[in-house]
């Protein structure tokens, strides 16, 4: 084989490797970019700034749209307690939607649709958990106190929507845990 003809393949091997390499950077700063945008749009929507926070919300599927469905994550975890969600809580839970300004065929309401079909995995209230303690930091005492009062009070009564007999049993004991856990993230 001529050293011309060796140089050439050389040179076309060099030449692919460096454009699979220009194409996976511009993929890189592309990708960066766009989490930057998702991070921007998300925190203006929140108020929040930490970044680490920002970022533990778009791994759980979160955006600026869909930022208002935070909210609901409490009453969505009291509903799943105990495995199910009953008509009676899933029509409270809507209610509480609509009193948040989620409006149906939003992306914040398509959101809450799938958590009510199907029982979100933990990072969801690990996120939620830390937005509240971020959101708390900013607050103050007094709005922090009124956050948790507000927040505790419609999770109470998504647990008592299902009822129970005579006003016993309205909330079961999974639901009480599940109460406490949310209640403990304010402290």
């Amino acid at each position: 084989m001529s050293e011309g003809v060796f140089d050439e393949r050389k040179q076309a091997l060099e030449d692919l490797f460096f454009k699979n390499q220009d194409k996976a950077l511009k993929e890189r700063y592309r990708a960066a970019k766009e989490i930057a945008a998702q991070k921007d749009a998300l925190a203006q929507a929140s108020g929040i700034q930490d970044d680490a926070v920002l970022t533990h919300l778009i791994e759980v599927g979160l955006d600026g749209q869909t930022v208002a469905a935070l909210t609901l994550v409490p009453l969505i975890e009291v509903a799943w307690a105990d495995q199910a969600i009953e008509r009676r809580e899933r029509q409270a839970i809507l209610e509480a939607a609509q009193e948040a300004g989620i409006k149906q065929g939003s992306p914040s309401a398509d959101l809450l649709d799938g958590w009510l079909e199907h029982r979100p995995g933990h990072e969801l209230l690990d996120a939620w958990k830390e937005y509240v303690r971020e959101l708390t930091s900013q607050l103050g005492a007094d709005g922090a106190a009124a956050l948790r009062a507000e927040v505790l009070g419609k999770a109470r009564q998504v647990a008592e929507a299902a009822g129970g007999m005579l006003g016993i049993g309205r909330v079961n004991q999974q639901e009480e845990e599940r109460l406490a856990e949310l209640a403990r993230t304010f402290e």
